[in-house]
């Protein structure tokens, strides 16, 4: 049975960051999990794909940090600048494209403190950290649900690459097919999202409309998965990936070509891979391209 939800009541709080600073502060609000409010927003986005005069719902820094020393330059505001620096970062990466993941949330970005010996003062005094990341849930774009009619081209790309020439032409030709084109990204990190490595997020501009962070559903029976970070050198990227799709044809942006027949009930059932956009660097690359 759905749960009836107060859209109003959850949104005025959501949208609240001064009452209601973290997920958990919206949680208590409602009698649920920090989780459970991470849920309830990806509804509401999909309610407002399809309905665009529902009130907005804002994207919020995903941090489990709540409210912090309002006292200028302390260690405690810089590491919680750090964490919002980030989390809006990597927010309008996986946004700001014509495929936006609909619960960013999932992505969690703390403010962190560790402590070290200060010699004038004799004692041990805070300093900022890296901001700890992590996700809470799979990535998800929006559904496609009204799939008759429609086509897709799906590829894939690597950040800090240069996109291969024969992009224009696969544009033109997803144009003159009027198809959806939508590209995987790949990274050899394995949290693009954290702070470390800024260049794990950079992508050719070219390609940064058609990035598809996030699950894609296609009807009930396919499902892109734009979500799987798959290293790139992997010789059998799907091997083990089987069963991820849970019965539906499964496509994963990869270098490699790869088709794997799913063991079902239906014997057209497969898992597939593809190669990708971007030219290859050095020889273990060019093997795959």
């Amino acid at each position: 049975m759905t749960e009836a939800v107060d859209w109003k009541k959850f949104v005025e709080v959501y949208n609240d960051t001064d009452k209601y600073p973290s997920l958990r502060d919206i949680g208590a609000v409602f009698g649920i999990s920090y989780e459970g409010v991470s849920k309830r927003g990806v509804r509401y986005r999909q309610m407002l794909l399809n309905d665009p005069s529902l009130p907005p719902l804002n994207v919020r820094v995903a941090s489990k940090a709540s409210a912090v020393t309002k006292n200028e330059g302390t260690p405690e505001e810089h590491a919680q600048a750090r964490a919002v620096l980030l989390s809006n970062e990597v927010t309008a990466l996986v946004t700001g494209t014509k495929y936006p993941v609909i619960n960013p949330e999932a992505i969690l970005v703390e403010s962190q403190l560790t402590h070290g010996y200060d010699r004038e003062t004799r004692s041990r005094t805070p300093r900022e950290s890296t901001p700890p990341t992590w996700l809470s849930a799979t990535l998800k774009v929006a559904a496609v649900n009204e799939f008759k009619g429609k086509k897709f081209i799906f590829t894939g790309a690597q950040n800090d690459t240069d996109i291969h020439p024969v992009w224009p032409n696969l544009v033109a030709y997803a144009k003159h097919l009027g198809a959806d084109l939508v590209v995987g990204p790949g990274t050899y990190e394995t949290q693009w999202w954290s702070e470390n490595n800024p260049t794990s997020r950079a992508y050719a501009p070219e390609i940064a409309d058609y990035l598809c962070f996030g699950q894609m559903k296609i009807g009930p029976n396919f499902v892109f998965c734009g979500e799987m970070n798959i290293l790139p050198t992997a010789s059998s990227p799907i091997s083990d990936l089987v069963t991820y799709t849970r019965g539906r044809w499964g496509v994963f942006p990869h270098a490699k070509r790869q088709l794997k027949s799913v063991p079902s009930t239906d014997p057209n059932q497969q898992a597939h891979d593809y190669g990708a956009l971007y030219q290859a660097q050095g020889h273990s690359a060019e093997g795959r391209h």
